[in-house]
């Protein structure tokens, strides 16, 4: 049997002898099935914003992490410096 299977809910008194709606099966021929849509700008949006919000937060944390080590080995050769300062002033003094 070609075409989609689906459910549709139809009003089946005169053929099952009961009144009422029923859910039954039906197949719809390929030729009405409706094509795939493109998605439109607010679904573009929804989309981004998907991929942009984990990639900032990934991006935030990485330069977080080489902003602080920058930041740490600029201050240990500042403190290099000044320990060399002071051994040189301690033996210009002995």
């Amino acid at each position: 049997m070609r075409g989609n299977r689906g459910l549709a809910i139809e009003f089946l008194s005169h053929e099952l002898g009961m009144p009422g709606l029923f859910i039954v099966p039906v197949a719809e021929p390929s030729h009405m099935t409706v094509p795939l849509q493109l998605p439109g700008g607010m679904e573009l949006l929804v989309v981004l914003m998907i991929f942009l919000i984990p990639a900032a937060f990934l991006v935030a944390i990485v330069g977080g992490v080489v902003y602080l080590l920058r930041r740490r080995s600029g201050r240990l050769e500042e403190l290099e410096s000044r320990i060399e300062e002071l051994e040189a002033e301690m033996r210009k003094r002995e």
